[in-house]
């Protein structure tokens, strides 16, 4: 039986990160030197897994600042694939982080900040996990909401929801085909306010960033 990797086994240039760039991502801030030396634990031993709350909450932490540092430099290929529109999750790190939502969130944060949401082709991420047998785990929608009092409401395998500008919002949908209706009071997805879209569900089923200026 092989080994448990660590969360940041498959990371590189993680000795370059600042602790700014890591308390960009935690509220509230811990003591510096806590930082930094579970930042320089983390780099000497990348296989070491969190025990307790507060070291997921930092482990997170850095996970998200060293994606960021990855996309803004254009080496996150491996992880984001722009043309297919796909975000790619190494499977190892299910067992560092079993929390699909808690992970799936640290690589949107980390990934998509880059990106320019305002295209409606930049709208809609299909999430899939990475290894010997790649697995569709859901689908990631992007609206474009112009403010902070916009509301969408989508209907969804016969129930209604209703996503709130500014919301992080899962929907379960586990099947290969979803069918999302949806409106917008203002802004738009995929380039209009009020169409339907055939998604791919999973495990993560449809998950909504309605955050403005993410």
């Amino acid at each position: 039986m092989s080994a448990t990797r660590g969360l940041f086994e498959p990371f590189q240039d993680l000795e370059n990160l600042s602790i700014p760039e890591i308390t960009d991502w935690l509220t509230p801030i811990p003591p510096i030197i806590n930082l930094e030396n579970h930042l320089a634990n983390r780099i000497l031993y990348p296989q070491t897994l969190p025990v307790t709350k507060e070291q997921l909450k930092i482990d997170l932490a850095i996970l998200r600042a060293i994606l960021k540092r990855m996309a803004s430099s254009g080496k996150a290929s491996q992880f984001l694939d722009i043309k297919s529109h796909k975000i790619i999750i190494p499977s190892e790190l299910i067992s560092c982080i079993p929390n699909l939502n808690q992970l799936m969130w640290a690589f949107v944060d980390g990934l998509l900040t880059q990106l320019n949401k305002t295209k409606g082709s930049d709208a809609l991420w299909l999430i899939v996990l990475s290894g010997e047998l790649n697995e569709v785990m859901g689908t990631l929608l992007v609206p474009q909401f112009e403010g902070m009092g916009d509301l969408m409401q989508l209907g969804i395998q016969g129930k209604i929801y209703k996503v709130k500008a500014g919301d992080l919002t899962v929907i379960p949908c586990n099947t290969d085909n979803c069918r999302v209706i949806y409106k917008i009071s203002k802004g738009s997805l995929l380039g209009v306010k009020e169409s339907s879209v055939d998604l791919r569900g999973g495990k993560l089923g449809i998950m909504i960033d309605g955050r403005i200026n993410s």
